[in-house]
Formats: C-alpha cells, structure tokens, sequence
C-alpha cells in the first residue's frame, strides 16, 4: 500500500501547479529512541527513550525525525536505532 502526498501552489486563490509523490510503505523507515534527549536548539527535536519515530534523513551524524505530533527535527544519530520490520509488518 502507497501514502499520497500533494502539494499546491497559488497564485491569488487558483491552483497553478501541483505535485503528487507516493510513497511505499517498502521506503518508509522508523527508528526507537534508545535514550531521552532534550533538544538543545530549533532545528532540533526532544526524544523519549522507547517512542518511535519516522526517519525522514539519515545522512549524516545527525538523523532527521519525525514523531507521532508531525513534529519534525533532528537527533544523535547514536541515540536512536533503527527498526527492522517484521515479517507481519508487509
């Protein structure tokens, strides 16, 4: 199964362009938080050890998350895991 996204653009109330993207669930990857952890700026976001996040970048030392409010930010790449599926997940 897919997620739909879109976006719209506006020019004076009409639509002028739009984008659909789907995503498959295949390319969708969580991590647990392995550790609490208070957000020390802006661009970052508070962890509570055991919660579950969607892993939006994990590029770099710092792992961009999103948590169940569509509260989105970054982390410790080392304070956070990644979560295998399970076989009953697909």
């Amino acid at each position: 199964m897919s997620e739909a996204w879109s976006l719209e653009l506006y020019c004076i109330g009409s639509p002028i362009l739009e984008f659909r993207f789907y995503v498959s669930e295949d390319d969708v990857c969580y991590v647990v938080a392995k550790y609490d952890y208070a957000a020390q700026g802006a661009q970052e976001l508070d962890l509570r050890k055991n919660e579950r996040y969607l892993l939006l970048d994990d590029s770099k030392h710092w792992w961009r998350v999103q948590n169940a409010r569509s509260q989105s930010g970054y982390v410790p790449s080392n304070y956070v895991k990644k979560e295998k599926p399970s076989l009953f997940d697909r």
